[in-house]
């Protein structure tokens, strides 16, 4: 009965691919009593997308929430390219109001919450925080000192429509367990309590480690940081355990601080030019859910450091959004390779210019690339590889300058496994401009089997101009 679910949620996820449905969740909405929601939301494509945001309670039934002077529990919403919508959720002066609200877009959007909390009408305090998606494993940072009023709580929400149990398990900052609780938790509500002796027994009051948060089919978890009458919302992470290591930098655009910050997962810095500045060979660096833009911080083009790694937490939660002038090119970059560096989990926008610019052994993997006025990526110079990644919506997928043995996008010379889906780019797909053989296999087109053109400009799959052939 559990592989037959977990069959038919796979098989929902396939379907809301293939008809451009794109699901995530806001887990923590709150109104009245002094707070107030804003939910903002940027549609990042050429196209025009249609929205729609349903509210339910902390119990899973229908909430209805007060925007513009309409009180309903679902909004349709139809935005033009690029445009953006804000929606201020309101409830009674008195009565606090809690739940989730489920968003689903036709095109790649981007959305954020800002919490706002007001007492006797003085403004005290917001948080903001991004759309989540389920996940079957993920960790929530935990950092407690009770003789100081800090607290921590944990939201746990159930998207699905059926019930499942979920698994709390507590460690140390020595990575060794000291208690687990586990519950079940009904069709579309949520589970919110404060980490502390009375859930977890074996725990000290002033306490520091990490929650495992783990469940049967996925649940969206939210950390909550309490200090005296003021919230903060904490991100959990899905790849790595936040433990203080070395070799590890967390970045976080939402509650990150490049002047406070250390890199570590409790004190993250702001923005990745910061993490990049303390980064050395062989360090990864992980950045929390957000956007990273000219808006947070960051410079463009953002010019990765040698033999590491940049890691987002997945592509529907982690952005980074913009460009610069790549002064050797004289382009409009948004990310710069460099050798023996990778880049992965995450949405890569730039809609003046080239999304990604590699001359070197540069590896992309399990990244989205689009909505870039350009090309989505852009290769010249040795060793580039790609895999597992989603190319789409740009002006031009990818355009290929090196010679076919140099570059790598499936079953070539470098190894790669190939899985890109490489598909709905305005001008052409792809575009090879060398010699030789390009390794192009085990990918994923507009069409079964790939268009091919000598010239880009009709939305080809597959174009070939520099007497090279792509082996697909």
């Amino acid at each position: 009965m559990k592989k037959l679910f977990l069959f038919t949620i796979s098989f929902i996820f396939f379907l809301s691919l293939l008809f451009g449905e794109i699901r995530s969740y806001l887990p923590h909405v709150v109104c009245g009593g002094g707070y107030s929601s804003k939910i903002s939301i940027i549609n990042l494509s050429n196209r025009e997308c249609k929205i729609i945001l349903q509210f339910y309670s902390e119990e899973g039934e229908n909430w209805y929430v007060n925007w513009d002077g309409n009180s309903s529990f679902r909004f349709n919403l139809d935005l033009l390219p690029h445009e953006k919508r804000d929606l201020l959720i309101e409830g009674s002066e008195s009565a606090i109001e809690n739940g989730w609200c489920m968003v689903t877009s036709t095109e790649q959007c981007y959305f954020t919450e800002i919490l706002y909390y007001f007492s006797s009408g003085i403004f005290l305090d917001e948080t903001g925080f991004v759309p989540l998606n389920p996940e079957k494993i993920s960790y929530l940072p935990v950092s407690i000192n009770s003789t100081e009023n800090e607290f921590e709580g944990v939201s746990i929400l159930n998207s699905l429509d059926i019930s499942q149990n979920c698994y709390l398990e507590l460690f140390n900052s020595e990575g060794n367990l000291v208690d687990s609780y586990s519950f079940k938790l009904l069709p579309h509500t949520k589970y919110l309590r404060f980490i502390s002796p009375e859930i977890f027994m074996n725990m000290s009051e002033n306490f520091n480690g990490y929650l495992k948060i783990s469940s049967d089919y996925g649940v969206v978890p939210l950390g909550m940081e309490i200090r005296d009458l003021t919230m903060s919302l904490l991100n959990c992470t899905t790849f790595i355990k936040p433990l203080r290591n070395e070799n590890i930098i967390f970045v976080d655009s939402v509650y990150g601080s490049d002047f406070l910050g250390d890199g570590t997962i409790f004190k993250p810095y702001k923005t990745i030019k910061k993490a990049i500045s303390r980064c050395t060979s062989g360090n990864l660096i992980y950045l929390l859910p957000g956007v990273y833009s000219s808006d947070t911080g960051e410079t463009f083009p953002i010019n990765m450091p040698f033999c590491c790694e940049v890691m987002g937490s997945g592509v529907d939660t982690t952005f980074i959004i913009g460009g610069g002038i790549l002064s050797r090119k004289d382009e409009n970059v948004c990310v710069k390779g460099t050798e023996k560096s990778f880049i992965s989990n995450l949405t890569v926008v730039n809609p003046e210019g080239i999304g990604i610019y590699s001359n070197c052994g540069f590896v992309v993997n399990h990244c989205k690339i689009t909505s870039c006025g350009k090309e989505g990526i852009y290769v010249e110079g040795s060793g580039f590889t790609i895999y597992g990644c989603e190319i789409t919506g740009n002006e031009i997928g990818i355009r290929i300058l090196t010679d076919g043995g140099l570059a790598d996008l499936g079953g070539g010379c470098r190894y790669s496994p190939g899985g890109n889906y490489i598909y709905g780019n305005v001008s052409c797909d792809l575009i090879f401009e060398g010699s030789g053989i390009l390794g192009a296999r085990f990918n994923f087109w507009d069409s079964e089997v790939p268009v091919e053109s000598n010239s880009c400009g009709e939305g080809a799959d597959i174009v070939e101009t520099g007497g090279g052939h792509v082996r697909y």
